[in-house]
């Protein structure tokens, strides 16, 4: 499985490797203090009217004195079984606070009778999160919860670990912080560094990704000889556009692009490229470089190594005002295990699943 957006059904699927990102010793602030931020609005809309193909996890149980609950059910599947709760559950607490305060829940699939190891089985529900253990390809998960198809199995958290060691603490946080994003994204939330606002708060740097001079070499190619193309290069016809060009200004600009000359571009490109934009919350307050739904300045870096911020960054915030440059760590911090959502995280679950309840 690639690194790009993937339609099914009209459903998104979010993709991502797992890194432990190179980050540079010299790196030391922390982007939750570089902006004040309250709202954050890019995610599965509020509500599910009309004809929007997702949205929050459905309202199960309605009480106005505890508090309404919207549960997402989850099992694992196979192997994943034995290596995943301890995980998972850590991964879980992360999200507490919104838990707290929300209509929201994690909880294992009724069949499992409150077992925290709840192995998927045929008398598990169809919609339940499906948590698998992969080997090949990205870890991936679906966002918010599918009302138009009845399968088994339309929610899935894939999570590929190799070359993790789940006993070493530091490779271990860096699992549970890459679990907690992807869960962001099965509550309904999608990448904040793809706002389509994004290029006001945040430098992209599409030269420094893992792959690009190899999709540069694809691309001098395809324009050399178009009929060996994977997808022919329209944007790039003129022959006073060089090879650099075609690649900065379309390969990592375009989803039909990317996914063949740069798939793991596409995690990057701005906008929702299978919803209308009207099917998501748009944002309307300053971008959260705190979120735990960016990716670090460094994930799917080319520039592993001793190098110096901003040096081989991929992405890059900038500090309104100041124009200063400054580093962005996935969940606000530089340490792994001290990532969590942020408050603006937290508060956009708390809108997607209101409590309801007398007093709040």
């Amino acid at each position: 499985m690639s690194s790009f957006f993937l339609a099914k059904l009209g459903f998104m699927l979010i993709t991502i490797y797992l890194c432990s990102a190179c980050i540079p010793s010299d790196i030391t602030m922390n982007l939750a203090n570089s902006t004040t931020l309250h709202h954050r609005y890019y995610s599965v809309p509020n509500d599910r009217s009309g004809d929007k193909p997702s949205g929050p996890w459905p309202v199960e149980v309605k009480d106005s004195i505890n508090g309404d609950q919207a549960p997402i059910y989850y099992c694992y599947e196979d192997d994943a079984v034995n290596h995943f709760p301890p995980i998972f559950a850590d991964a879980f607490s992360k999200w507490d606070t919104a838990v707290r305060y929300s209509a929201l829940e994690f909880k294992p699939d009724p069949e499992c009778n409150g077992s925290l190891e709840c192995e998927c089985s045929d008398e598990c529900k169809p919609e339940p999160v499906r948590i698998r253990r992969i080997s090949d390809g990205a870890s991936e998960a679906t966002i918010g919860y599918d009302y138009e198809s009845p399968d088994e199995g339309r929610h899935y958290l894939n999570l590929n670990i190799e070359g993790y060691d789940l006993n070493n603490p530091a490779s271990r946080a860096v699992v549970v912080l890459t679990v907690t994003h992807e869960l962001g994204h099965i509550i309904g939330l999608a990448h904040e560094h793809q706002r389509p606002d994004r290029d006001t708060y945040i430098e992209f740097h599409c030269e420094n990704l893992k792959g690009y001079k190899e999709g540069l070499v694809k691309v001098e190619a395809a324009r050399k000889d178009p009929s060996t193309a994977p997808i022919r290069l329209l944007e790039c016809i003129s022959p006073s556009m060089t090879d650099e060009e075609c690649m900065k200004n379309f390969v990592c600009k375009l989803p039909k692009y990317a996914q063949h000359y740069l798939s793991i571009a596409g995690g990057y490109i701005t906008g929702n490229h299978y919803f209308a934009l009207k099917d998501f919350e748009i944002p309307t307050w300053a971008l959260d470089t705190a979120s735990i739904m960016n990716y670090g300045s460094y994930f799917a870096s080319s520039a592993c190594g001793n190098v110096k911020f901003p040096d081989g960054a991929v992405l890059v915030g900038v500090q309104r005002g100041s124009g200063v440059k400054v580093p962005i760590f996935q969940g606000g911090n530089k340490d792994p295990g001290a990532g969590r959502p942020s408050a603006s995280d937290n508060q956009r679950v708390m809108m997607l699943y209101p409590k309801n309840q007398a007093g709040s």
